[in-house]
């Protein structure tokens, strides 16, 4: 008898102690017989026939598993000539696990140490007839991985090499990026195998890279090993790693912009992207720059383009990007009064923060900075008046109201000297509206009002009794009005 490998032991007992490991649902069989269904359909009485002499079938595991055990249940105690039992992860290499010469027995049961498989393969060869009732695999947990002997090789400017090993065979992935502004990659190894590597391709040269492994066992455990990096060489080219407009405001905003290394400058700028103009540039090497640009018009779009070019002549560009001025509101931090400054506990108690008149004018439409809310509005008329500080020419009225509660008949009236009133405006319904979001996602009814007059002092007016709304059928609109806010729009 050929003695088995080591860690393989042969029973040739139906006598076996209980496996305590799970067992695995073998999906398919690879054996061109009608009745090879039976080798795996979890029944020992329907049974799989063979005829004298050599047989072989394989069984599909599904995905990579550790085994601990293999039980192959015959119809009655047979004589085999051998036996032998080989695994592999891709069908194509064979490793032979367990190997045995001139057996009798009812139950070949193979306990395994250290096999692990994606497919195996059985190879009887009998003297008789005889048929198998049922074949069982029980696997056990995957033992502890780990990541070890990480090794960068063959940096050049475009590329690098990987390689590392793991202490179990794993299906790992490969994540990797340039360390500044880099966009993640991911390499995805299709095989389980403890002797592992990558080769990086396409790589910018002179540029900072950084990777993980994250390393994943056929029971699917997972570890991920601590960063690595490398440079690749050669003198890098400009890129951007930074590109904003900000400070935006109706009439300029700010252009900020970080490279790699020092580069020269030029701005393109335009209201279309045919009517683009260089602008601004600077001929000095930096690595950032603010670039402040006047003379804007409000609630217009605009477009730019910047030109980077470094020491050596080499030029990047942006792709046309493109921002808005927001519009010109007047009203912002300007004094208000009237009847919404009502404190309402259970609004408080929300979590809707302070309710003031004063957040009309605040600038912000995030309720849970606080809003304005009325008093009972069938019991008296309600109203909101803003101050301008001066005479002002007034483009628009945008009015953001809560939709919860808002009025569907209400008037603007306008004033000089806050004593004599004139209306300019009557039975404006804000259901009209546009809907929007806040902030912090509340739903808001903006209703924009054109009003095209020179004014001090806007009022917004609601009569006693006037018909509310809310933006849900299934709301039933408060006795109070709310509002979050007052935009007056210079022309």
């Amino acid at each position: 008898m050929k003695l088995p490998m080591t860690g393989i032991l042969l029973t040739l007992s139906a006598l076996i102690a209980a496996n305590t490991y799970a067992s695995i649902k073998i999906p398919s069989v690879m054996l061109n017989q009608p009745d090879a269904k039976n080798l795996i359909d979890g029944d020992k009485k329907t049974f799989t026939k063979f005829k004298p002499g050599e047989n072989t079938f394989s069984l599909q595991m599904g995905a990579l598993k550790d085994i601990r055990s293999i039980k192959i249940y015959f119809s009655k105690v047979t004589e085999f000539k051998s036996f032998k039992l080989q695994i592999s992860d891709d069908f194509i290499s064979w490793n032979t696990a367990a190997e045995y010469k001139n057996i009798k027995t009812d139950l070949i049961d193979v306990k395994a140490e250290n096999i692990s498989a994606l497919f195996v393969r059985i190879i009887l060869e009998s003297v008789s007839e005889y048929a198998i009732g049922e074949i069982e695999c029980y696997e056990k947990a995957s033992g502890k991985n780990e990541i070890y002997d990480v090794k960068i090789s063959g940096i050049s400017d475009s590329s690098a090499a990987v390689t590392w090993k793991t202490k179990i065979k794993s299906q790992d992935q490969f994540h990797y990026q340039k360390k500044y502004n880099g966009t993640k990659e991911t390499l995805i190894e299709v095989n389980y195998i403890t002797n592992h590597s990558v080769t990086l391709s396409g790589l910018l040269k002179g540029s900072d890279y950084i990777f993980i492994i994250l390393s994943e066992s056929p029971d699917g455990t997972r570890v991920e090993s601590k960063q690595f990096a490398f440079k690749t060489t050669g003198v890098p080219l400009p890129e951007f790693w930074q590109l904003s407009a900000k400070n935006i405001t109706p009439f300029t905003a700010k252009l900020f912009y970080e490279s790699n290394i020092p580069t020269s400058y030029e701005l393109f700028f335009g209201q279309s992207h045919a009517a683009m103009k260089k602008i601004k540039d600077d001929q000095g090497l930096a690595v950032s720059r603010d670039i402040d640009i006047s003379g804007l018009q409000q609630e217009t779009g605009y477009f730019y383009q910047l030109y980077l070019k470094d020491a050596q002549g080499n030029v990047i560009k942006t792709p046309q990007l493109a921002f808005s001025t927001p519009p010109n509101n007047i009203a912002l931090g300007k004094k208000v009064w009237g009847t919404f400054n009502y404190v309402d506990p259970t609004i408080k108690e929300l979590g809707y923060g302070e309710t003031s008149i004063d957040k009309l004018t605040d600038g912000s439409l995030n309720y849970f900075g606080g809003m304005a809310i009325s008093f009972n509005a069938d019991n008296s008329d309600q109203y909101a008046v803003v101050d301008l500080g001066s005479v002002s020419a007034v483009k628009r009225l945008d009015i953001y109201w809560w939709a919860l509660s808002f009025s569907k008949d209400y008037r603007i009236d306008v004033s000089i000297d806050g004593k004599s009133w004139t209306t300019l405006k009557e039975h404006l319904d804000a259901s009209q509206g546009t809907d929007m979001r806040s902030p912090m996602g509340d739903y808001v009814v903006l209703h924009s009002i054109p009003l095209d007059t020179s004014a001090r002092f806007i009022r917004i007016y609601i009569a006693a009794k006037a018909p509310r709304g809310t933006r849900e059928k299934k709301w039933k609109p408060w006795k109070n009005l709310f509002l979050c806010e007052i935009a007056v729009i210079a022309k």
